[in-house]
């Protein structure tokens, strides 16, 4: 079980981790769980799973995972691991008896897309990637002190985004000090990243 409100270390590496994890190390498997969790949600709701199916995926890849820690080749890319037993989960799922097919999944959707104008879909391997970054991202955000955390969520995170005269209003600080910020905690957060391996 994942303790609630648990942050993991930035100076903590996925193979660090991995590593504590062999030793019977429990904190260091739920850090690991609480750092992968939204990762494999996201790339399994991506699929076209629903959200009770992707709870059941969650639970038997993180039971696959914890058996298979030990045979893993290169513990800096677990991510990758991660997709391969997720997709594999998929497929099983896709053929459970009245389940749809995944290629009916993709095709509704992508009909949809077509319909509604939107750009085409990126390919598995691109989405992958795209998580993986995007999952990164996020987990460096969490170690990001208070201030930089809300001043790049509002350069990045808000749609429409915001104006610097907006964000200086929010954030109560000078128009000016918005440039310099913002690269300071860019520098942070790529240190952050850097020490995950990315």
């Amino acid at each position: 079980m994942i303790a609630s409100g648990q942050k993991t270390s930035p100076l903590v590496s996925d193979p660090a981790l991995i590593a504590a994890c062999l030793n019977g190390d429990l904190p260091s498997w739920d850090a690991l769980i609480d750092r992968y969790q939204g990762f494999i949600y996201t790339l399994t709701l991506r699929m076209g799973v629903s959200a009770p199916d992707a709870d059941d995926i969650f639970q038997n890849v993180c039971v696959s995972l914890f058996q298979h820690l030990g045979d893993l080749r290169d513990t800096s890319r677990l991510s990758g691991w991660l997709a391969t037993a997720i997709r594999q989960e998929v497929w099983r799922l896709a053929r459970r008896p009245r389940a749809l097919p995944l290629s009916s999944l993709v095709e509704e959707g992508e009909t949809e897309e077509r319909r509604r104008g939107a750009a085409p879909t990126l390919t598995p391997e691109e989405e992958v990637l795209k998580l993986e970054r995007e999952h990164l991202v996020r987990q460096g955000l969490q170690h990001l002190s208070e201030p930089c955390k809300e001043l790049l969520s509002l350069l990045y995170s808000e749609d429409p985004p915001c104006s610097y005269a907006e964000m200086a209003a929010r954030l109560q600080i000078p128009l000016g000090s918005i440039g310099p910020k913002r690269a300071r905690c860019l520098e942070q957060l790529r240190k952050i990243l850097a020490n995950f391996g990315y």
